[in-house]
């Protein structure tokens, strides 16, 4: 409606107005312009004929303009109005929106109180009762507004936010890096076994857990993760029931920290109070002094401690010490977290969750800190000096990892085979049969490194890491039992045995590793040279990709690496005994089943050079 007004009113100022004007000035003043048209034939030029023929032209042009006008107007008011014009979303509109949109049906899907069954064993007993017990929330009024932060609780009460978990699991991928990386082949397979043992349980555990997500409405007051990177400068006390949790976290924060160089400095008394055991002296500094007044002069020596020192020690009492301690922290913006009171309003308060809160509880909540027990600080502090090269692990001798070959290994013609080398697929015959559950592959992967199988216990360790045996063995049961429906094809024999608590594949089953398994032991065990070419010769044509290709299990590291050395050795075993061209050509191979090691590309120059 107020469109059409408005053309209304253009209308009446830009054509009635002016024509109603033109037809009043032309009433009264015809005679004269009538007159100075009959003067017009005359050649001589006037002022009069110029301003007369100017009129008659803007007259002229009016008219056009007014009747254009009009047209317009009257026609824009007469048909309908245009179509609302929508806006597309931008591109960055659309991802967002479809992020948004994910989350929130995966909410709807997986309510707070019932988590995926991926990640179950992730909240404990604690945060599921944070509702009914009794809290300083109810005097600390609202939680905190800032974002929850996501983490992930290990069964032993650890809790590591999102950022450190995927610090370990970065970490984790540094060492197996570093050990394909340095690994000399050896092809009568001496120390093929060394620097293979598997990372500490916590380290598994976080690993397997690292891509779940983790609700963050479990617990309402998670408030903010507070990282040891925001610490204030000076030093921080810490009291209550999670202190000691909360500063072992700080530790393995900052050693696991991608970005961080700090120099952690400690005291052995502290240490033990932590419950940490002896670490070596690059990973942790200790002094033997502090809290005494020669500990400080001995912290004040240290070179590079401006900015990149972190103390962590007991809160000294000696008022002579702190007030050492307070002005040394001052004058070189280093940190110190003291486990035990400071000043007043230095001091916090860590509840067992990590909350923490200022020592006079009524400013609210700060935010939540990283907190691990002493078995889980030990694992962590070990992966961080393995990672970077502190803990030289060739030192010691690791377990050696054996095949153990099946009663009767499984014959080319049977009809079920199981091919795991490169990208698993489970065939009967040659239909490929659809594995539907996410535990079934690591399920088959493992007892196909052990022929002679494994108990509930066992498998449900390595399938869901860290959690409890009772929680998983329900879905450990309907694994197998679909796997044996899906595989007794055509009275088929299931691809899984069970007996009582006792699991295998079945021996008919035709699995390729175990072939290259039993070629690997035919070298190992081979007396002449002949015996061994021969051998080494099967075990490369067997070898048809790493292990479960694609997957990233925690467990399958060590069994995935002796299988590629075992397919280097052998090729550096064949070039070993053969002529420069066939040398090359070998040497190429075996770099390429691992592009990473660093002693095949010299092999091959000295080759090339020769």
């Amino acid at each position: 409606m107020s469109g059409r007004i408005r053309h209304l009113a253009v209308l009446l100022v830009v054509v009635l107005f002016p024509g109603a004007s033109l037809a009043w000035t032309a009433s009264r003043w015809w005679p004269q312009v009538r007159v100075t048209l009959a003067d017009l034939v005359d050649p001589r030029i006037t002022a009069t004929t110029v301003f007369v023929v100017a009129c008659a032209a803007a007259a002229v042009l009016w008219a056009i303009l007014a009747a254009a006008l009009t047209v317009e107007v009257v026609t824009s008011m007469t048909r309908p109005g245009p179509a609302r014009r929508c806006r597309l979303p931008t591109p960055f509109q659309v991802t967002v929106s479809a992020l948004l949109g994910a989350y929130a049906l995966t909410r709807a899907a997986n309510p707070a109180s019932s988590p995926p069954e991926s990640h179950r064993a992730t909240v404990d007993s604690a945060d599921a009762t944070t509702a009914d017990d009794p809290s300083p929330l109810g005097e600390l009024g609202e939680p905190s507004s800032r974002e929850t932060p996501l983490g992930l609780t290990l069964p032993d009460g650890s809790w590591l936010p999102d950022p450190l978990a995927n610090a370990i699991t970065a970490a984790a991928s540094v060492v197996w890096q570093q050990r394909r990386r340095d690994y000399q082949p050896d092809p009568d397979g001496r120390t093929r076994h060394l620097g293979l043992e598997p990372l500490p349980p916590t380290v598994s555990a976080v690993s397997a857990a690292a891509d779940a997500t983790t609700d963050p409405s479990s617990d309402v007051r998670s408030g903010t993760l507070f990282t040891p990177r925001e610490l204030p400068a000076g030093a921080t006390g810490m009291t209550g029931p999670g202190a000691a949790d909360a500063v072992r976290g700080v530790i393995v924060s900052l050693f696991l920290d991608p970005d961080g160089s700090d120099t952690v400095v400690s005291t052995r008394e502290t240490l033990e109070a932590l419950l940490i055991p002896a670490v070596d002296a690059s990973t942790i500094r200790t002094l033997d002094q502090f809290p005494t007044l020669a500990g400080v002069d001995e912290l004040a020596a240290m070179n590079g401690y401006a900015g990149g020192l972190t103390l962590v020690a007991l809160a000294p009492s000696d008022p002579e010490s702190r007030r050492r301690l307070r002005d040394l922290l001052t004058a070189t913006g280093a940190v110190a977290v003291l486990l035990g009171q400071w000043d007043r309003d230095r001091t916090w308060h860590v509840d067992t969750d990590g909350h923490v809160y200022p020592d006079q509880v009524d400013n609210g909540l700060i935010g939540r800190l990283c907190t691990l027990k002493p078995q889980a600080t030990a694992d962590l502090l070990r992966l961080a000096a393995v990672a970077r090269g502190t803990a030289p692990e060739h030192a010691r001798t690791a377990p050696t990892i054996r095949y153990t070959p099946p009663p009767r290994p499984g014959s080319s013609d049977a009809q079920l085979r199981l091919r795991i080398l490169g990208k698993p697929e489970l065939l009967h015959e040659s239909d490929r049969i659809t594995v539907r559950r996410a535990a079934a592959w690591p399920l088959l992967v493992y007892l196909a490194q052990h022929p002679h199988g494994a108990t509930t216990a066992q498998l449900a360790a390595v399938i869901w890491p860290g959690e409890r045996t009772h929680a998983t063995r329900d879905r450990l049961y309907t694994t197998v039992s679909e796997l044996r429906r899906n595989t007794a094809i055509g009275g088929t024999q299931p691809v899984v045995e069970r007996d009582g608590d006792h699991y295998r594949l079945h021996p008919a089953t035709d699995v390729d590793v175990w072939h290259l398994m039993d070629a690997i032991d035919r070298a190992a065990r081979a007396t002449t040279e002949q015996g061994r070419i021969t051998a080494w010769t099967a075990v490369t044509s067997l070898y048809q990709g790493e292990l479960a290709e694609g997957h990233r299990w925690p467990w399958i590291q060590p069994h995935r690496e002796r299988l590629r050395r075992a397919a280097i050795d052998s090729y550096v075993g064949l070039a070993d005994h053969a002529g420069p061209t066939t040398a090359l050509q070998l040497l190429q191979r075996a770099a390429a089943v691992d592009p990473l090691n660093v002693y095949l590309p010299d092999r091959i120059a000295a080759v090339q050079a020769s």
